[in-house]
């Protein structure tokens, strides 16, 4: 970033479009972003006026409006007079600690005099340089390489491991569905990148840029983290969040000033051809350190999270958003218990196909934007931090559901009364969650029969949090069977229970609640404050449709031909056996159902953690308890549709007879 300063009139504008290479239409003033309306994704423009944004921010958040910029002008303010009102005093304060703040971030400092440029930090040579003419916004296209076995085996693959993609890694992406009419790929160069770049856009160029390879971990190339926690250096270089210097490799600010730079040059690349988009296939790292760079709003390094094959999507330009007020009304309340089980129906035939954009998918990217936001908007203590967390919590469900989703429904229903029947019952579709959970608990008895233990192993670790590399036979299976339980009442009992209530809006808010809590819910240190109101939020919302669920679960015993005494006995015996208010609620009826003992001693993140058993071990546990699980939940669920939707039903004729 550059740093423009002078007095009124000195010439600066005119030395960074003249002399840099600025279009007209690069330069934004700073003013607009005071109000949030017009947020910069990335750099490649210039910010004047930059004055004028701390009139309505502190100087540390008028910082972050402005770190994605390439250059941003600064008239000097005050020259020594003396102001005659306080707040003029206080706003030439803040803008000379705004001035101190971009100085020191700055690789170049200019100041303007009489038109001519003194350069006081850094070389003029280094200055960020325009391209005259190119002011439409570029479409940046992030994706990151497919699995290689390094990936799969959770090791370090960087700039020292040229590895290709995996057998795995090359089928998914086959299957991936994207625009392939692209004319030109940027890669890192990388065997790796490169693969990926001709599976997904096979008529595409290539075009390497090696200063986009992933980090160099040096020492550490090849090797995963069991491998490496004995030794003191890696354990040193993971409690600096890798700042740094791996050892023979790079630190984090290298290898970030490094990636920044290439990109820069290949958007310029790019932007000089005219293109409207620019696509890069590179790596994990890479993308981090971007985003964690550029972006507006700001975003944490460790914030951004890509899967094998996945995308991020960004301008290089300027994006209004919309400004909708919601609206609610016009709901017919039978008509919801046609659409939330039209939904429900719909789930249990076609599941979530790949292909299909998903709401969860949406409420992810939300939560990883507001994070970096909101932390760096409250103070850095515990209270700030939990007080961030709290509005997260507090926002997310009611934008996601409440607002968007209700305004939406709104509008359907004035176009025509069948309109909003399909959006709200695709909306029931879309939060429900019964064909998934079959579908991935019975495909690990499936991964077992096919592959073996290693199979098994890698299948439920895609439905379970804890380390499956250190499972028996027996572990995988009791692992699928809790998943199941558990998530008989989160992903369908509980959204069910919500649909009914407040019909789509009101279960997409539940989700949110969901999807917060799985994504910031820990206990870690890293979420132990941030996250606390999610938590909490979601043991409340989940209290009720929990022990519904248990119940449900024990009165279809008999009807999927298991113990409903045994469960009914290991539900009141057992139900309190969990950390969580909600989670052996489930667990507990069916455990007793089967017959089985679930729970106990888990490993989560390398660490042993000590839990209560459940249920009695009447016999020992075998793999098609897995499937007998997955016919209690459907049948449990089908029983909680048939319930909820008679209670409805009730209450709106009760409430029509008062009418």
């Amino acid at each position: 970033m550059m740093l423009v300063v002078g007095g009124a009139h000195s010439g600066k504008r005119t030395f960074v479009r003249e002399k840099l290479g600025f279009a007209a239409d690069d330069f934004v003033d700073a003013a607009q972003l005071a109000e949030g309306g017009v947020p910069a994704a990335f750099a490649g423009r210039v910010a004047y006026r930059a004055e004028e944004l701390v009139r309505a921010l502190d100087a540390d958040r008028a910082l972050e409006r402005l770190i994605g910029f390439d250059a941003v002008i600064l008239p000097l303010v005050g020259s020594g007079v003396v102001p005659m009102r306080a707040e003029d005093a206080q706003w030439r304060e803040r803008a000379g600690r705004l001035g101190c703040a971009l100085a020191a971030r700055a690789d170049v400092v200019v100041r303007m005099t009489c038109g001519i440029p003194q350069v006081i930090k850094g070389n003029l040579a280094d200055a960020p340089r325009g391209t005259q003419g190119a002011g439409a916004p570029l479409e940046v296209v992030f994706v990151r390489h497919g699995a290689t076995a390094g990936t799969e085996d959770h090791r370090y693959s960087g700039a020292g491991t040229d590895e290709p993609l995996s057998i795995a890694g090359e089928r998914a992406l086959r299957d991936l569905a994207c625009d392939r009419d692209v004319f030109r790929v940027i890669t890192s160069g990388m065997v790796r990148t490169d693969q990926t770049a001709r599976i997904l856009f096979p008529n595409a160029e290539l075009m390497a840029c090696p200063g986009l390879r992933e980090m160099d971990f040096g020492d550490f190339e090849g090797r995963s983290a069991a491998e490496l926690k004995e030794d003191a250096r890696y354990r040193a270089w993971v409690d600096s969040w890798c700042e740094t210097r791996c050892p023979h490799g790079e630190d984090k600010s290298d290898f970030t000033r490094r990636v920044v730079a290439a990109f820069r040059e290949a958007c310029k690349s790019e932007r000089a051809q005219g293109s409207g988009r620019a696509v890069f296939v590179v790596h994990a790292g890479t993308v981090k350190a971007l985003l964690s760079e550029l972006a507006v709003p700001k975003m944490g390094y460790f914030d951004v999270h890509t899967e094998p094959g996945g995308a991020w999507v960004r301008h290089l330009g300027w994006a209004l958003p919309s400004r909708r007020s919601p609206r609610f009304g016009g709901r017919c309340p039978v008509m919801t218990i046609l659409a939330v089980a039209a939904g429900f129906a719909a789930d249990l035939a076609f599941g979530d196909p790949r292909w299909l954009p998903h709401p969860v998918v949406a409420m992810g990217r939300a939560i990883t934007w507001a994070e970096g936001r909101l932390r760096g908007a409250f103070p850095q203590t515990s209270a700030g931090t939990r007080a961030a967390g709290l509005v997260l919590a507090a926002a997310l469900p009611l934008a996601c559901g409440l607002f968007d989703l209700g305004e939406l429904l709104h509008l359907c229903g004035m176009v025509h009364s069948g309109l909003r029947f399909v959006a709200e019952a695709w909306a029931s579709y879309q939060i429900l969650a019964v064909c998934e959970l079959r579908r991935q608990s019975l495909a690990v008895a499936r991964a077992f029969s096919k592959g073996g233990l290693v199979a098994a192993r890698e299948a439920v670790g895609l439905i379970v949090g804890r380390d499956t590399s250190v499972l028996d036979e027996q572990g995988v299976a009791r692992a699928a069977v809790e998943t199941v339980a558990e998530n008989a009442s989160d992903g369908v009992i509980a959204p069910l229970f919500y649909l009914m209530i407040g019909g789509a809006p009101l279960g997409m808010a539940y989700k949110a609640v969901n999807t917060l809590d799985s994504m910031v819910g820990y206990k870690n240190e890293r979420y132990i404050d941030f996250g606390c109101a999610s938590a909490r939020l979601d043991d409340a919302v989940n209290w009720i449709p929990s022990r519904l669920s248990a119940l449900f679960m024990i009165a279809v015993c008999p009807i999927v031909g298991l113990d409903a005494r045994g469960a009914a006995r290991i539900w009141r015996r057992d139900r309190r056996r969990h950390a969580s208010p909600n989670a052996a609620q489930t667990e507990s009826a069916c455990a007793g159902a089967l017959g089985l003992r679930l729970a106990g001693p888990a490993v989560y993140f390398g660490k042993l953690v000590e839990k209560p058993t459940i249920g009695d071990a009447s016999r020992e546990i075998e793999w098609g308890d897995i499937a007998r699980a997955t016919r209690l939940m459907l049948a449990a669920s089908v029983c909680a549709l048939v319930a909820f939707g008679a209670a409805r039903a009730a209450v709106v004729l009760a409430v029509g007879a008062m009418a």
